[in-house]
């Protein structure tokens, strides 16, 4: 039987021919600040918490929300109409919504790409919708300022998405391809793409991070 242990931030490794030892919480540069482990035990009936803003201080929540707002309201449209994947989004005829949360409340936005004239972009909601994307406007904002990337966002708990895409065709229902090929789910996805670029990004800014700590 091979010995195992769970291994955190802050525990250091001592591996050599004829010992392996760890020793918890013993780095000089990271520890553990909450063991909250116990949040992401598997409890189907468990209440899920609303997204929210890691943003508490009030002048860098405005300046935050004046970011998202003016990219939402000047750009987001735009860079979708613009979109190699629009046409996937009028196939399916996919009503999006973009929800964003803030402090206390969220606001939506919806495009409706199953009508027959160009899409727009509109503030609130239009009803029934298969495609979703909420995200809280700490994030956001720095999906915009390129100040983070997927793999934290994914991972942080302040990003959701769900689709129920298919199609009524004649005489039954046509649904998506797995390998997704005609189509992409997500606009954000695709306006941020999760590539290289945004890798390297996210190494230089640790390597900022943990330089002169070690």
């Amino acid at each position: 039987e091979v010995p195992s242990a769970p291994f955190f931030s802050g525990d250091v490794a001592h591996i050599s021919t004829g010992e392996i030892r760890i020793d918890k919480q013993s780095s000089d540069f990271v520890r553990v600040d909450e063991d909250d482990s116990h949040r992401i035990i598997f409890k189907p009936n468990a209440e899920v918490p609303s997204i929210k803003t890691k943003t508490c201080d009030l002048e860098k929540y405005k300046k935050e929300m004046k970011v998202v707002n003016d990219f939402i309201e000047n750009n987001f449209l735009d860079l979708i109409l613009n979109s190699e994947l629009l046409s996937g989004w009028q196939h399916w005829q996919i009503v999006y919504q973009l929800e964003i949360f803030g402090q206390e409340e969220s606001q939506a936005w919806t495009i409706d790409f199953g009508q027959t004239d160009k899409p727009k972009l509109h503030k609130g909601d239009l009803g029934k919708i298969n495609l979703y994307e909420g995200i809280s406007s700490s994030e956001m904002c720095a999906l915009v300022e390129g100040t983070t990337s997927w793999d934290y966002v994914t991972l942080c708990g302040n990003y959701r998405t769900f689709n129920n895409i298919y199609r009524i065709t004649d005489g039954g229902f046509e649904l998506p391809p797995e390998d997704k090929s005609n189509y992409a789910l997500e606009p954000l996805m695709d306006i941020f793409p999760w590539d290289k670029d945004m890798d390297r990004r996210k190494f230089m800014r640790d390597v900022q991070r943990w330089k002169g700590k070690v």
